[in-house]
């Protein structure tokens, strides 16, 4: 290009206006031709295009001109497409987890009834219900909300009803069902609103903490007195549902001889 217009310079110092039209026509063409010849080498240039500093724009078949994932190449074999890092290489601290909530599917939970030393136990697992609960064979019918004793009875436990002129037994659980003489019976060692008897309930007695009685099953407001007894605090009264019916929020504590 550069040589074209010192010639055209030169032609119309030394020639007249018909050959400096001439020189000019003949200068544009070769500019077109030259114009045409650098298109040319840009389409066929794979790389250092349109060079800015050490930038270049990268070759691209989108017409907004931003590469597609799929047109990069030597991509890192632990960037599976647009999904993101794989899981299975990445390694961070316990501590650097600060936000979010790990899925469930990512931690090694058991599944129901599942045991492994190498697992976590689902909030779900039927066995957990079942932790507290003792089944035993009854040495006598009991009713629903019976303070219980166990006593052993040959190859099976057998439930009686806890009394405190039995020191050497103290109540164990309660029962939730009325069951026969040798039947089976869960015992529940603690509870929250358990309903047991108290003969005479009144609203006074809300707060009180209650003994097992010398009733065989029962609760009594006061402990027991007498040279053998048994003193057992077995809770407190959190609720009155009716004259002889209560609830206890049951925790053993301890007993000892009068």
């Amino acid at each position: 290009m550069d040589i074209a217009l010192r010639r055209l310079a030169d032609q119309l110092k030394a020639r007249s206006a018909t050959q400096a039209s001439e020189a000019a026509a003949a200068v544009a063409g070769e500019a077109s031709d030259a114009a045409a010849a650098e298109v040319d080498a840009h389409s066929a240039q794979r790389q250092f295009v349109h060079g800015v500093g050490p930038l270049y724009v990268a070759k691209t078949k989108n017409p907004d001109q931003y590469v597609d994932w799929s047109e990069i190449k030597n991509k890192p074999s632990t960037f599976p497409g647009a999904g993101g890092i794989d899981p299975e290489t990445l390694e961070i601290d316990g501590d650097q987890v600060t936000t979010g909530t790990v899925n469930i599917n990512r931690l090694p939970v058991a599944s129901a009834g599942e045991t492994s030393g190498q697992k976590l136990v689902r909030s779900d697992d039927p066995r957990l219900a079942q932790a507290d609960i003792a089944v035993v064979t009854t040495g006598e019918a009991l009713q629903a909300g019976d303070f219980v004793r166990i006593v052993g009875g040959g190859s099976a436990a057998l439930a009686y009803k806890a009394d405190a002129t039995d020191f050497a037994h103290a109540a164990v659980g309660f029962v939730a069902a009325s069951v026969g003489a040798g039947e089976g019976a869960p015992v529940y060692p603690t509870g929250e609103n358990v309903c047991a008897y108290l003969e005479d309930a009144a609203l006074t007695d809300l707060g009180r903490t209650v003994f097992l009685s010398t009733t065989p099953g029962r609760i009594s407001r006061t402990p027991p007195v007498g040279a053998g007894q048994l003193l057992q605090p077995l809770g407190t009264v959190t609720a009155i549902h009716s004259g002889t019916v209560v609830s206890v929020l049951v925790r053993y504590e301890y007993r000892f001889r009068l």
